[in-house]
């Protein structure tokens, strides 16, 4: 099995390129870094004696292509600080821009097979970037991204086992929310073998956590960065993700990805089951106390709000309101679908290369009507990457006939997306009462 990661130079590349070396699970460990050469480094690893090889390769060109080619997990590292202000995002954003064409343009082949786990912050601004630059190429993988969110359940796990007094190695912690210290939720109350920690040890254990990002990643003066946790803890997902590729059951981990745990939220960090197509499982999110309530409560607009920085950076502020103009395409698409000139495929490429959200959703009021005439199998296709976009879902009651809410609606239920609107109400409570 080939492991590639890139930003290998920096210092938590460089430690999770040793833990990776120790691994018996990897056959082949590709590293690049677009900043320095990787020779040195691939040197020195593969004087390690174990049976994993460190390959790289020093032809500027060609090194990134090679790297890629024929990987099964795709690693991207920085060095990880604790400012998540908009100049790191910038940073960070700028780096995966420069590395997700790569990734899409030399291992085409490889793309749906190989897993991406992105170490790098702001995570919860990161992973909606990328997805939206592999939505702009064509590719819906969505389970296949991952933000890492391991370097919170350790340190979860090791003050844990501290205050119980158990061995750290048989601690489990749960961490759900997003990846900064003001998002994420280390769930207590779900704490293996035991969880009988009050909610004020909860809260002291939780501010813990949260301010040692501030001690490990803002050193003081004349004190260097450690990333030897972080890389640990990047090492050790990327280990699950090999035994997942490997078939092996039961392996739980807790990752930053698209989700619809939270209907207010399309990313969110909660424990998932993995397997050799990527997430296997959304796992549902354990009964919360009253205080992971409040903290979750306080999460969800902060990753909202990380979540729009993200998409638009790729595809800029998006405009939700119908002008008079759209009114008058919307229906000149209806029309045409009711008799027959669009053919699926078309307006699946109209969908597929339209950034406006307007367009989109005039396209998709046209796909409504066709949907009469076609059935739900060559449907799914297009539509499932819209289904959870309420905005449309809420301005389609007041713009089309009610039968074609009625069938979005029961798709909608069929893929499992119970939503409700702020005053509790279902769209399926909505539209049954439209009917009556």
């Amino acid at each position: 099995m080939k492991v590639a990661i890139l930003g290998a130079r920096s210092k938590t590349g460089n430690c999770l390129s040793l833990f990776l070396k120790q691994s018996p699970l990897i056959d082949e460990l590709a590293i690049f870094d677009n900043n320095s050469s990787t020779y040195g480094l691939a040197l020195d690893l593969n004087y390690i004696d174990t049976k994993c090889k460190v390959s790289t390769c020093n032809h500027p060109e060609k090194c990134l292509e090679e790297t890629l080619q024929g990987a099964k997990i795709v690693m991207i590292v920085t060095d990880r600080t604790s400012n998540e202000s908009n100049e790191v995002l910038k940073s960070n954003a700028i780096i995966l821009s420069d590395l997700l064409p790569n990734i899409i343009k030399f291992s085409p082949q490889q793309l749906t097979s190989a897993m991406l786990a992105i170490v790098m912050n702001p995570i919860n601004s990161l992973i909606p970037l990328t997805m939206e630059m592999y939505k702009k190429a064509g590719i819906y993988e969505y389970n296949r991204i991952f933000g890492v969110m391991n370097f919170e359940c350790l340190k979860a796990n090791s003050f844990t086992a501290d205050l119980i007094n158990i061995e750290p190695e048989c601690t489990m912690i749960p961490v759900i929310g997003g990846g900064c210290s003001e998002t994420c939720i280390p769930l207590f109350s779900q704490a293996k073998p035991s969880n009988k920690i009050s909610q004020v040890e909860a809260r002291r254990l939780t501010y813990a956590i949260r301010m040692s990002n501030n001690n490990t990643l803002n050193p003081s003066e004349n004190k260097e960065t450690n990333s030897f946790a972080l890389s640990y803890a990047a090492a050790r997902f990327c280990m699950s993700l090999c035994k997942a590729l490997r078939h092996q059951g039961n392996v739980v981990e807790c990752a930053y990805v698209r989700s619809c745990a939270i209907p207010e939220l399309t990313y969110f960090a909660a424990p998932l089951e993995l397997g050799p197509n990527g997430i296997q499982k959304h796992l549902d999110i354990p009964p919360l106390n009253d205080y992971e309530c409040e903290l979750l409560k306080a999460a969800v607009p902060r990753i909202k709000k990380a979540i729009k920085l993200g998409e638009e950076k790729i595809i800029g502020k998006r405009e939700t309101v119908f002008s008079p103009c759209t009114y008058i395409t919307t229906y000149a698409l209806i029309t045409r679908a009711h008799q027959g000139s669009l053919v699926l495929n078309e307006m699946s490429m109209d969908i597929c290369n339209c950034a406006d959200l307007n367009l989109r959703e005039l396209n998709f009021l046209a796909l409504l009507f066709l949907f009469l005439r076609l059935d739900a199998a060559n449907f799914i296709v297009v539509l499932q990457s819209f289904v959870q976009n309420d905005i449309i879902i809420a301005k389609l009651y007041q713009t089309v006939p009610q039968v074609c809410v009625d069938h979005v609606v029961r798709f909608r239920l069929g893929l499992g997306y119970h939503l409700r609107g702020k005053n509790g109400e279902s769209f399926i409570d909505k539209a049954e009462k439209g009917k009556s």
